[in-house]
């Protein structure tokens, strides 16, 4: 048996498969492949933190029947509006799982539920608390 007897067997194999399945197949895997490398590249960026402040928040589940496009929109809209900072001079936030503290405004903070909060109001007075800054809140 020679190299050239199994290239003529697989060429004769593949003539026989209509062109419009090998197209739907080679369409198949590269989309296939296109979204497993997406997936990988998507788990090492939250490994190493760049995608810290994108999250994908949890939607209502149903829409009051026969509200149509706009009130699928309008369910999306937050109703209630974001916590305000405790009165006084706190200026400074962390969690009391973690080892950070944050500004408000940082995306970080939303994720922190509101009874874990712990409100600073200078940076001697959170680290004095064992916090340290967090490198993904600018302005730090």
């Amino acid at each position: 048996m020679t190299i050239p007897d199994p290239v003529g067997r697989s060429k004769a194999l593949l003539g026989r498969i209509p062109a419009d399945v090998v197209i739907i197949g080679v369409l198949a895997l590269s989309s296939s492949a296109a979204f497993g490398l997406g997936f990988i590249t998507g788990k090492d960026t939250a490994k190493q933190g760049a995608g810290s402040d994108l999250w994908i928040e949890q939607l209502p589940q149903s829409v009051k029947s026969g509200g149509g496009p706009a009130a699928a929109i309008m369910a999306t809209v937050p109703t209630k509006p974001a916590p305000a900072v405790p009165e006084g001079p706190k200026v400074y936030v962390a969690s009391k799982n973690g080892t950070k503290y944050y500004l408000p405004s940082c995306g970080s903070v939303k994720r922190i539920k509101e009874e874990n909060k712990v409100w600073f109001a200078t940076k001697e007075e959170a680290a004095a608390a064992g916090y340290e800054p967090s490198a993904t809140c600018k302005g730090l």
